[in-house]
């Protein structure tokens, strides 16, 4: 069975789970009568740890593209000052203007 714990992640949980369900997958090679009844378990809790780190991952970046959006939505809503003439005074423009 491939180590769990391999599964790139940059969250806690997922990363720790990724440990123990790796130190469980090792149990049943010290009493082989268990291993039958327990790969099929770990086999589940593989997928599912496997969901669970895609998932953190693709809500990792939704926010990042929600928090791209905002400030780009902030930074055009920001008036831009621009000079005029050789007195180096400015004018305010409203974005869009």
């Amino acid at each position: 069975m491939p180590a769990v714990a391999e599964l790139q992640s940059s969250e806690l949980i997922p990363t720790h789970l990724g440990g123990t369900i790796d130190s469980l997958a090792s149990s049943p090679n010290a009493n082989p009568t268990t291993a039958n009844k327990v790969h099929d378990v770990l086999d589940v809790t593989n997928d599912d740890h496997s969901g669970l780190v895609q998932s953190f991952e693709r809500l990792r970046e939704e926010e990042k593209a929600k928090l791209n959006q905002t400030r780009d939505d902030q930074t055009r809503s920001i008036p831009r000052v621009t000079r005029t003439g050789s007195s180096g005074a400015g004018q305010v423009r409203e974005p869009g203007v």
